[in-house]
This record gives structure tokens, C-alpha cells and sequence, in this order.
């Protein structure tokens, strides 16, 4: 774990620097947003599986970091990998879709 100016900022996991949900840019980054049900599986560190997904924003490239957001609150749950580019990801029906590295509550948090 980094820190900057106290604050958890960025996370080291398996070689890669990746960016804590408490210093998080929202607008540097797309998102997928989740239904409800959806909501208890994400905070316990389950990937996205593609029934659960409500939207999904465009230009998404796949293994590209992206939020995970509840389509009621608009809050971000988690960061995760893309599996598939947005087009891709419309048209899956099953399935994972995003890989998730980090969510509210996990150790990091």
C-alpha cells in the first residue's frame, strides 16, 4: 500500500501499481453499474457476472481498469479489469465480465 499525504492511494498487487477506492479520480475512469442484487456479491469481492450489469458505458477497452457503481446510489463498490471491450460486453449474455482487484471492505480498504 501507498500513501499520499496519509491517505491509502495506491495498491500493489502482483507487479502493478492500481488505484485505492479513497483517492480514486471518478471522471479518470469508465464504469459499469450493477443491480441491486447484484450489490452483496460485489462487496464480498465476487467478479461482475453479466446479468447482474445494468449499464455499461461506452468506449470500455477490454482489461482496462473500470469502477463498479449501483445504479440506485451511483456510488462506486469496486475497481476491476474489463473482460471485454463495451461493445462486447452488450452482447455477452453470461458470464464474467469484469475481474474485480479491490472493493469496499476488502483488506486494502
Amino acid at each position: 500500500m501507498l500513501y499520499k499525504n496519509g491517505v491509502k492511494f495506491l495498491i500493489i498487487k502482483e507487479n502493478k501499481f492500481l488505484p485505492h477506492l479513497k483517492s480514486i479520480n471518478e471522471k479518470e475512469y469508465k464504469s459499469i453499474y450493477v443491480d441491486k442484487g447484484a450489490i452483496h456479491f460485489v462487496i464480498k469481492g465476487a467478479d461482475i457476472m453479466r446479468p447482474g450489469i445494468r449499464k455499461i458505458e461506452e468506449n470500455i477497452i477490454k482489461s482496462e481498469i473500470i469502477l463498479v457503481k449501483d445504479e440506485t446510489h451511483n456510488k462506486t463498490l469496486a475497481i476491476g479489469f474489463a473482460e471485454y471491450n463495451s461493445e462486447d460486453m452488450q452482447k455477452q449474455e453470461k458470464g464474467k465480465s469484469v475481474i474485480i482487484y479491490h472493493y469496499v471492505g476488502d483488506l486494502y480498504y
